[in-house]
């Protein structure tokens, strides 16, 4: 997939790294140096039960409306493909890594005041979700690489 999508970048310099698997998709982390040296991280999902078009199509249009209209800090879509067609024969989505720890890993080693911030930040991010009005009701859709409601 790396060479496909990255036909230019350094070839024997990909690295493939399984992250974790859960009900819906396995994760994995994407190394890739270019031919001119720099390295970059993205972060691969599989989803594990094909849904057709909608399941990678809806991920990829709603993390690129919430990265337009809030100032939520979610992955960049680099690329996706809701098809079959194509080296891995499944849909997957790729998207730029975040950095940061999993707050599941870090929890128990926060102190009170430390939870609290999580706390807060995540009523913000939850009220920002909560603000975005549509102009129709449905599901987002991607149309020839636009997205919008509906």
């Amino acid at each position: 997939l790396c060479e496909y999508l990255w036909p230019s970048a350094q070839h024997g310099t990909h690295s493939v790294q399984y992250l974790s698997c859960g009900s819906f998709n396995a994760v994995f982390s994407l190394s890739v140096t270019t031919t001119d040296g720099q390295a970059a991280e993205y972060v691969l999902r599989i989803p594990l039960i094909t849904q057709g078009y909608t399941s990678v199509a809806h991920t990829a249009a709603i993390l690129e409306y919430l990265a337009k209209y809030t100032d939520l800090k979610v992955p960049e879509v680099i690329t996706w493909d809701a098809t079959e067609d194509n080296p891995l024969e499944n849909s997957y989505i790729i998207m730029s890594r975040v950095p940061g720890k999993c707050l599941q890993d870090v929890w128990e080693d926060l102190n009170h005041h430390q939870k609290l911030l999580v706390a807060k930040e995540l009523a913000h991010l939850y009220l920002q979700i909560e603000s975005i009005k549509h102009p129709i009701a449905g599901n987002m859709n991607v149309h020839k690489k636009e997205f919008h409601p509906g």
